[in-house]
């Protein structure tokens, strides 16, 4: 029973939009030229027009040309080092060879290979820069995504929050009206009448305040986006998501995908790497114990990093699975609600309720609804965070 109640209510959040307002998208000024954003191609609409994405992306290119310069000296100069090598060692097996020739030639050869060493040293810190500069350039990338993301949800609450106040506004007048007939007809109180009017004009200014705080978040989310909310935007605002994914999530699966993908981890992985490719110098230069206790300190960072990866993603696990668990309880208050509101509807049209019952029946269902629906949203977003943070970011 269970496992009935669950795929049913996986297949409702997948399928079903209750019966609170019927909006799939909020459309914006009119231009030959729409553009279309959803929670899904965010990432895809900042990538393509934000300006701070568009300088770190050029950054990428910048160190990685001056990690194409580095690499081409060196090979210039392996060419020139092999050269030197090859002419000492024609004037060692010639015997006309004078002993000044073959000093020239040795300090040649040494000057090159100072050279290749100083190349080598110079590729290696362009190599990191061009790593470091796509490693920022992917984490500019998640987090204005992930603020963005946040944005589009608290934008599509406040349009929620505005036409549930459009609906309430709607009701108010119908009852200022109603009011009015009777007190002009004698059969209300100039007291209780006031207090009518007072109630209506109270939810006009908020529907006021609501709508403007409405656009704010619009024009904050356009700004993050990198567009203007002045061009024609349609923001979906039907999140339909296959929640069964989270329900079907294998911790320690993505545990190991995660420490796999992980940019800080890779990077530090780089670093032990390039610091075994040093060693030799180290041994030239007399410093062995100096290289033992960077290795030492690399692998202890490595380490915590590793230790620090699979804390945060066990936090962000939890909250999701608790998250997950809370809107499966939601959903059966949901649920009986509908099934309530439906009753009364159905008694009403048998003229059994006054519309009034009617109304705030639907008001009190609406509100929950959304709330619902909001909290739903909610959990979409955790679950982007998990899949984020187990592709690496």
């Amino acid at each position: 029973m269970k496992k009935v109640f669950t795929n049913f209510f996986i297949m409702t959040l997948i399928l079903t939009n209750l019966s609170f307002a019927d909006i799939n998208s909020v459309q914006a000024a009119t231009t030959n030229k729409t553009i279309k954003v959803s929670l899904e191609n965010i990432k895809d609409i900042i990538i393509e027009n934000s300006s701070e994405i568009k300088i770190q992306h050029n950054n990428i290119q910048i160190k990685k040309e001056y990690y194409n310069n580095a690499k081409d000296i060196k090979d210039k100069n392996e060419s020139a080092k092999d050269e030197a090598e090859n002419k000492l060692k024609n004037l060692m097996g010639d015997s006309n060879a004078t002993k000044e020739q073959i000093k020239y030639a040795e300090d040649a050869l040494e000057a090159a290979k100072k050279e290749v060493k100083n190349d080598n040293d110079a590729l290696v810190q362009a190599r990191k820069a061009y790593k470091d500069a796509k490693t920022v350039y992917d984490q500019k990338v998640e987090t204005e995504v992930d603020e963005a993301q946040k944005a589009y949800i608290d934008y599509l609450s406040n349009i929620s929050n505005t036409t549930l106040e459009e609906n309430a506004v709607k009701s108010s007048e119908e009852k200022e009206k109603l009011a009015k007939f009777k007190y002009e007809s004698g059969f209300l109180s100039n007291k209780d009448y006031i207090s009518v009017t007072q109630d209506n004009s109270d939810s006009i200014n908020k529907l006021k305040e609501l709508r403007d705080t409405e656009e704010l978040s619009k024009i904050k989310l356009c700004n993050m986006l990198g567009i203007s909310s002045k061009e024609n935007i349609t923001f979906s605002t039907d999140i339909n998501s296959d929640f069964q994914a989270i329900s079907q999530i294998n911790y320690e699966d993505d545990l190991k995908k995660m420490l796999s993908n992980n940019i800080q981890i890779g990077n530090q992985n780089d670093e032990i790497d390039d610091l075994k490719d040093k060693e030799d110098d180290y041994e030239d230069n007399d410093q062995d114990d100096i290289y033992d206790y960077e290795v030492k300190n690399a692998n202890i960072e490595l380490k915590k990093l590793i230790g620090d990866s699979e804390i945060k993603f066990k936090e962000q696990y939890s909250t999701l699975i608790n998250s997950y668990n809370a809107i499966k309880n939601s959903y059966s208050k949901i649920l009986q609600e509908q099934k309530e509101y439906n009753i009364i509807e159905a008694k009403y049209d048998y003229g059994f309720v006054s519309k009034t019952e009617l109304e705030n029946s639907k008001s009190s269902f609406d509100k929950d609804n959304a709330s619902f629906t909001n909290e739903k949203n909610k959990l979409y977003i955790e679950y982007l965070h998990y899949i984020q943070m187990r592709e690496g970011y």
